[in-house]
């Protein structure tokens, strides 16, 4: 969620977590997997969508811990 509007969505839309981390842009959530398909989705897959991009099936999220190759 990459903006106020987009975190005050996914707040009331999703289940809450305690799996978040803040960006420079706004927050991450993390979510369990549901076990059904999830895709990945850039701005909820709508160019005037709201700013929140979705890692599912696939995608790949580098989180806290991460450890690059140079360091």
């Amino acid at each position: 969620a990459d903006d106020a509007d987009a975190i005050e969505i996914v707040t009331a839309s999703c289940p809450q977590t305690p799996l978040m981390q803040r960006s420079a842009k706004g927050l991450h959530f993390l979510f369990r997997h549901p076990g059904t398909p999830v895709s990945n989705a850039v701005r909820l897959g709508r160019k005037d969508g709201p700013a929140i991009d979705i890692r599912g099936d696939g995608g790949l999220v580098v989180g806290p811990g991460s450890r690059h190759k140079t360091g």
